[in-house]
C-alpha cells in the first residue's frame, strides 16, 4: 500500500514541462504555485529591480545560489532550482524566468 501511495503522490505533485524558446516560465506578477528544477536547455532569470526589498539584498531570490553568484540577469543552468522558497514559506516570484532556448523543467506543485 505504501508504494501505491508514494506513486500516487509523486504523480500528482511532479510533472515535466516543455518550455519553448522565448516563453516565460514565470513573472513577478504571476501567481506562485510551482517550484521548478531545470532539467534540459537554458533559462534566463531577470530579477525585478523595482522590488524594494530585493534591490538591497540577494538573501532571498528565486534562484538557489549565493549572493556572489547572482547578477540582475543570470543564465540558469541545468540542475538549478527556481522558487525553492515556495516549498517552505509563503512566496512571490521575485523576477522573470524565460527560456533562452527550448528547455524542460521538473515542476513541483
Amino acid at each position: 500500500l505504501e508504494d501505491r501511495v508514494t506513486v500516487a503522490f509523486c504523480s500528482s505533485a511532479l510533472s515535466i514541462e516543455a518550455i519553448e524558446q522565448d516563453v516565460e516560465l514565470f513573472t513577478p506578477s504571476s501567481r506562485p504555485e510551482t517550484v521548478y528544477i531545470l532539467t534540459m536547455g537554458a533559462l534566463t532569470y531577470t530579477r525585478d529591480e523595482s522590488n524594494k526589498v530585493m534591490r538591497h539584498s540577494n538573501a532571498l531570490d528565486d534562484l538557489r545560489c549565493g549572493p556572489d553568484q547572482f547578477d540582475s540577469q543570470t543564465v540558469v543552468h541545468v540542475g538549478t532550482w527556481l522558487a525553492e522558497f515556495l516549498l517552505w514559506m509563503p512566496w512571490t516570484y521575485q523576477g522573470t524566468a524565460c527560456a533562452s532556448k527550448n528547455c524542460e523543467v521538473l515542476a513541483i506543485v
